[in-house]
């Protein structure tokens, strides 16, 4: 069920041990960005409906770009770590 590049090779009796904590530690560190991610906009959202004239200020972009930014350092570091060893 997981989708993995080289699922055959990290999955193998030898390396699933090793594969499972790495793909962990992926894991958990990608929902952790998330979750703050997450956290900051309700933040963000919440002081925007306390004004007067609710609207969300520019942070919100800045928010938006980090994480986009996030994400493909995670994606790339994570397509590293699953290919295959020369």
């Amino acid at each position: 069920m997981i989708n993995l590049p080289n699922k055959e090779y990290w999955f193998s009796p030898e390396r699933r041990p090793r594969t499972a904590e790495r793909l962990q530690s992926f894991l958990v560190g990608f929902g952790n960005a998330m979750l703050l991610f997450l956290l900051l906009v309700f933040r963000e959202a919440l002081r925007a409906n306390l004004l007067a004239s609710p609207h969300l200020s520019n942070r919100i972009w800045v928010l938006l770009v980090l994480f986009g930014g996030w994400v493909i350092y995670w994606t790339v570091r994570f397509m590293r770590a699953f290919r295959l060893p020369d």
